[in-house]
């Protein structure tokens, strides 16, 4: 449980500041508020009890289990002042003080401990830990126990090891068997055993200190847990049993009367979870073989309280089977507390049976009388609505019907034994089956009701009404939660298939006050259904409120239409009368905005027309009843479509808006000017909204989203709007918002501020131009081609532009042409202007230009051009490098870390980001020092691009910047590919190292780091290196003698895995229990014809979010792939049923089959959750083999020669081998021997006793 301080409404006071309340007295605290909640038990043995990590120091706490005699020492981590009572909160005071506080105790009786700040009894609202401690001056003993049975004497013996007696010399023993005490003394350290008791007793044993009972060592009532029969014995007080049941651990218990009474079991409290996962069945009978009396069903963890089973065989067995995932032991559930009793009399038995009679309105209830127990007769007593008591008495075996009762009273039944009233039978309450429809009197006074939804809720109401006028629903209060997951529907009929009136649609919560629906045919069907979160019952909606009622009156029958006159900025609404109900006449009432009602009184049926109203205005409209106000018909708010656009004024004030947009909204806005000419400026002042993977905006040139596109928002992050600027010539403007389900201005998420914007009409048209970029490299300059393409409603323009800020420049009178401005030198800032020719409001902006960028920057060999940047989120980022001689460039990567999940740098051998890439096509990430390229073009360009994506980078902290070197190259490298050359037979590989370019240097090596000499070569050519032991990585370098930076490095080279092979019939069997930050891989081949087939017995796999594992029809993961892991959650991997360590539904039954002689298999996982360390995670099991192959036919014999005292092997192949022959091995020596034929084959000879075969 979190605690928050509480905060209270202000007052005002003089002199005091702060949350501390003072009371003007000298101790004597007294706070009636309780925390914690629950009373709390010192440790019996003298170490320190938390009472709380978070009381208030305006509470008290409740300390029980409390000795007489004893002291007990409360302390507060703040020094509070502690005022400790006695029986109860306000009780007589023990002691008080600061903290640490000791008070003696007096009696046994809980103790009340009183929290202030000081003895002025001053309060403070936030936490402090608190704690109570008994104080002992002795050491307690220690004892562990277990227990001895004899199931044939129903008897037990207590088993004591007492493993320490304390600072006294000696201990002794005591238990309590129904007030008989018995004792053993003079006991030391050591197993006591005593009894026999019978089972079922609870004997209640202390172990005693020498001297100081303070000190004594409280076991409480003990009793094995045993599969004995227990004896009831009838007549006496219940045996109860506390059990509290462990995961994976079957239980039984079973009881038995020693006379003819009834034998009832009683749970008084506990929890188990879902029937899916844990069973609990009671039989009728010694055994499991009786016939179920109850058995568990429930799908959700359930309290058992209150379930009872009553025995017709004198004996009950009761049968518990958990599965191993939540118990009480581990706190999924509570603990179980149930009695057993054997009556001195004869339960009835009885049954109850209740029926509708709808047409009445009523219901009965029939008692099956099977037997009276042991009396000659019973009798049925009830109550109606808590009334007084009916009683038919003198009742046999038979049928007793009870009734009729009205629909929905509650009628309480006792069936009553003869003589006993141990032996009743309490149905508890009863009432109808609530399939009848409520019955609602015309008339009368509405039908209250009110239900607060669970989670995993179905519900439903019926209501019909009973006379003649017009039914309503109406609700007073309550919410419910998105439709997305919660339902509610109202319709007009007795069930679905009448006229829906209402259904819940709005993808948020809604408050459902106000609603109000009304019925034509008399009825009412309402139903509601719910997810397994958010509702009433957790406090996250509010509890429904609702009336139903029928009118004695006729509704009139009215309906509305807006009609729009988007000319004049109005509409109007044509009211429709088609009937008038039970009167001559309707008013028709409305008001516009919330202003005074106007009335159009004696309306009849036909059509009304009211207004005109301005667009957006809000009209409420009632049509009042003309002789009874309670069948008034409320129209609602009734405003313009939207289709109509805003009209903003032109060359008037502009039209200013504000909106702070919610979750899961699609609003739009639609301006015209109106004058019919003109353009539109639409400019931001204020507003953030959300990048474009959650909430869209677009902004068009026109009437609609078919205009011409102005904006579109397609930002990664948040988006500032504040300072955009637009123009729509056509003189109209439309906007439209979708906002996603998470984060909004409204719900304060993301810093997402409210939106400011404004309007204009302009009047006049804005010129139509383009702008476009022309580098001049060479010359270290760029021009701007201005592309005018319409003049606005001017003859003419001027291009103004401007540079660095300086002064305005202009090429006037300019029609519709190209103008070219500049040059301008390589990274000057030009504002450039396409001036309206006799109007500055419609003059077009073309922004701030630049040149474009990629004109590269210039190395001179001999001059190493250096570079640094500290990338930022969400860039992309191009630098552009040309060698001005005839060398190639070198780049050179100093320093730099970069997030290795998802930014990454790239190096093109090019003038831009088209040329051939050097690094690979992912790009290359994580730590970069020492990352080297050279070009390989004519011209000797380079292009570097660094990519960061939207969060996580080095101008966050987390990385390093990059600092990187381009220089002149005086030589140039060779070129050459590297290919893998398997050799698996010698569990071995080659590489192919393939030159087709020598460079400047003549005479180049291939070294390695593998240990293979090194090759030399003077001309193109295939040279091979190796070998390497099979799996082992190896780098290869050709190495330039003139210059390192002309090197050409393979990277790290690793050939596939060598398969195993896989031989005749036999299934080759694989298990593997996978790891964190795992990579593996296995490959499989057969030797011959034959099917290849891989199947999974068992095994877990997390989610493919986390970990992956795929099957390939080849020998590499190039092949195409068999199996994917594509679930996002976790998975087992063979037949449904496979699982051993977790109850899991989710099955892939992977069974894979080959279409060549390979299978090539492979995983990862990341570092979270896996088989290695996680319970519930089965290892993987599967198992390779062949379909169709013939296992060899092959016998063995050992051959002695006692006189050399050795002996020889000897394999005989006894049917023909295949084409490729049978290989045999002699796995402890290693020697081998393919054969073709049959025959015998001799191995040896060995010494005797040696195990090498």
């Amino acid at each position: 449980m979190q605690r928050r301080r509480r905060f209270a409404i202000p007052a005002l006071l003089i002199g005091l500041v702060g949350t501390v309340g003072h009371s003007f007295g000298q101790g004597g605290c007294l706070n009636e508020d309780q925390y914690p909640p629950e009373a709390i038990t010192p440790a019996a043995n003298g170490t320190v009890t938390t009472i709380s990590t978070c009381s208030f120091e305006l509470e008290h706490s409740v300390i029980t289990g409390i000795l007489a005699g004893a002291n007990y020492e409360f302390t507060s981590s703040s020094g509070s002042y502690i005022t400790v009572r006695q029986d109860t909160y306000d009780g007589p005071i023990v002691g008080e003080g600061y903290s640490p506080l000791t008070v003696l105790t007096t009696a046994n009786t809980d103790l009340f401990s009183h929290w202030n700040v000081d003895d002025q009894c001053s309060t403070f609202d936030d936490c402090v830990e608190t704690t109570v401690q008994l104080l002992l001056d002795c050491e307690q003993p220690a004892a562990t126990v277990s227990f001895g049975t004899d199931c044939d004497l129903g008897e037990f013996t207590i088993i004591l090891d007492i493993t320490s007696i304390g600072d006294g010399s000696s201990v002794s023993v005591s238990w309590d068997v129904d007030g008989s005490i018995d004792e053993l003394t003079g006991l030391e350290v050591g197993v006591v055993e005593f009894g026999p008791f019978p089972i079922g007793s609870e004997p209640l044993v202390v172990v005693h200190h020498e001297s100081d009972a303070l000190c004594d060592l409280d076991l409480g009532a003990l009793a094995p847990i045993t599969d004995c029969p227990i004896d009831i014995i009838c007549g006496e007080p219940a045996i109860t049993t506390d059990f509290c049941y462990v995961n994976g651990e079957t239980r039984a218990w079973t009881y038995v009367a020693d006379a003819g009474g009834s034998l009832v079991l009683t749970f008084l409290a506990g929890s188990i979870e879902s029937s899916n996962f844990d069973q609990l069945t009671i039989y009728d009978g010694p055994d499991n073989t009786g016939t179920p009396l109850y058995s568990y069903a429930e799908t959700d963890l359930t309290d058992l309280a209150g379930v009872s089973a009553v025995s017709t065989t004198g004996a009950l067995h009761m049968e518990l089977i958990p599965d191993g995932f939540g118990s009480c032991d581990d706190g999924t559930t509570d603990p179980w507390t149930w009695n057993v009793v054997c009556l001195n009399c004869e339960i009835p038995e009885v049954t109850a049976t209740v029926a509708d009679d709808c047409p009445n309105n009523q219901f009965s209830i029939t008692l099956e009388i099977g037997t009276t127990g042991d009396g000659s007769t019973v009798a049925a007593e009830y109550t109606v609505n808590g009334g007084a008591v009916t009683a038919m008495p003198g009742l046999t075996a038979g049928t007793t019907v009870l009734g009729p009762f009205t629909v929905n009273d509650e009628v309480a039944v006792v069936v009553a034994h003869e003589s006993d009233p141990n032996c009743n039978v309490d149905f508890g309450i009863l009432t109808d089956l609530g399939t009848c429809p409520n019955i609602i009197v015309c008339g009368a006074p509405a039908l209250e009701e009110n239900y607060c939804p669970g989670n995993n809720d179905l519900q439903e109401w019926v209501y019909q009404s009973s006379g003649t006028g017009t039914m309503r629903l109406r609700f007073t209060a309550g919410s419910i939660e998105s439709s997305t997951f919660d339902d509610l529907a109202i319709y007009d009929g007795i069930d679905a298939t009448g006229p829906l009136l209402y259904e819940h649609t709005i993808t948020q919560t809604e408050d459902l006050t106000g609603l109000t629906v009304f019925s034509t045919s008399g009825s009412f069907y309402m139903t509601m259904s719910s997810d397994v979160t958010v509702s009433c019952a957790d406090g996250s909606t509010d509890e429904w409120f609702w009336e139903v009622v029928c009118l004695d009156c006729e509704l009139p029958v009215v309906g509305a239409g807006v009609v729009e006159d988007c000319a004049n900025n109005q509409f109007s609404i044509n009211v429709e009368v088609a009937s008038t109900g039970d009167a001559a006449t309707v008013n028709v009432v409305y008001t516009v905005n919330g202003g005074a009602p106007a009335t159009e009184a004696g309306v009849g049926v036909g059509q009304t027309v009211i207004g005109p109203f301005t667009i957006n205005d809000n009209v409420d409209i009632v049509i009042e009843h003309g002789s009874n106000s309670l069948c008034d018909l409320e129209l609602g708010t009734i405003t313009d479509s939207g289709a109509c656009p805003t009209l903003i004024e032109c060359g008037g004030t502009p039209l200013t808006e504000t909106y702070c947009y919610d979750v899961n909204e699609s609003p739009f806005w639609f301006y015209s000017g109106d004058a019919g000419t003109g353009a539109l400026r639409l400019t931001f002042n204020a507003g953030v909204i959300q990048g474009a993977f959650s909430d869209g905006l677009e902004i068009y040139d026109g009437v609609d989203n078919t205009g011409i596109p102005l904006f579109i928002n397609t930002a990664n992050g948040n988006f500032d709007l504040t300072g955009l600027v637009l123009y729509a010539n056509s003189g109209s403007i439309y906007m439209q918002l979708v906002s996603d389900a998470f984060g909004s201005c409204a719900t304060n998420g993301f810093g997402l501020e409210p939106w400011e914007w404004e309007v204009a009409c302009l009047q006049c048209n804005l010129p139509e131009a383009t702008a476009t970029i022309i580098d001049d490299c060479p010359n270290n300059e760029f021009s701007i081609a201005v592309d005018v393409t319409s003049l606005g409603d001017g003859s003419l323009v001027n291009v103004v532009y401007s540079v660095n800020g300086g002064a305005d420049q202009s090429v006037d009178g300019v029609g519709v042409e190209e103008v070219v401005i500049g040059p301008f030198v390589l990274n000057d800032i030009v504002a450039v202007t396409v001036a309206h020719e006799n109007n500055p409001d419609c003059d077009l902006q073309l922004g701030e230009l630049t040149d474009t960028g990629t004109c590269p920057t210039l190395v001179d060999c001999g001059t190493d051009v250096n570079d640094n940047y500290c990338p930022g989120n969400d860039e992309d980022l191009v630098y552009y490098y040309q060698g001005t001689g005839t060398f190639p460039l070198g780049f050179l990567i100093n320093s730099g870390t970069m997030e290795t999940c998802c930014d990454e740098i790239h190096v093109y051998d090019g003038g831009d980001i088209n040329a051939p890439e050097l690094t690979p096509a992912a790009g290359l990430t994580g730590n970069l020092a020492g990352v080297f390229f050279s070009s390989s073009n004519p011209e000797n360009r380079l292009t570097f691009r660094i990519i960061s994506d939207i969060s996580v980078s080095c101008a966050d902290g987390d990385f390093t910047p990059i600092d990187w070197t381009v220089f002149c190259l005086d030589c140039i490298a060779p070129t050459a590919t590297f290919n893998i050359v398997q050799d698996c037979a010698n569990f071995q590989y080659f590489v192919d190292v393939e030159v087709t370019g020598m460079g400047t240097d003549t005479d180049v090596e291939i070294v390695n780091d593998g240990g293979a000499d090194t090759v030399s070569f003077t001309t193109t050519g295939t040279y091979q290196v190796g070998p390497f032991v099979s799996g082992t990585p190896v780098n290869i370098t050709l190495v330039n003698d003139l210059n390192d930076l002309c090197n050409v490095i393979s990277g790290e080279l690793v050939n596939p895995i060598c398969p195993v092979i896989v031989c005749g019939a036999t299934p080759l069997v694989e298990t593997y229990c996978y790891t964190a930050n795992d990579d593996m891989a296995w490959a499989y081949e057969l030797p011959s014809a034959g099917t290849l087939r891989l199947t999974f017995q068992r095994g877990t796999i997390e989610s493919t979010t986390f970990e992956d594992l795929t099957i390939y029809d080849g020998p590499d993961n190039t092949s195409p792939v068999l199996f994917d892991h594509t679930n996002t959650f976790t998975t087992n991997l063979g037949p449904a049923g496979s699982a051993v360590n977790n109850a899991l539904t989710d099955y892939y039954t992977i069974d894979v089959i080959a279409t060549g002689t390979n299978l090539y298999m492979e995983m990862s996982s990341d570092g979270s959750v896996q088989c290695g360390t996680t319970a519930t995670y089965d290892p993987w099991e599967w198992t390779v083999y062949c379909d169709g192959c013939a296992a060899p036919g092959v016998s063995y014999n050992l051959v002695p020669d006692c006189f050399s005292r050795v002996y020889t092997a000897e394999v005989i192949i006894t049917t023909d081998p295949p084409a490729e022959g049978v290989l045999i091995v002699n796995t402890m020596t290693d020697d081998s021997l393919t054969v073709n034929t049959t025959g015998v084959y001799n191995f040896g000879p060995y010494p005797v006793n040696d195990t090498s075969v």
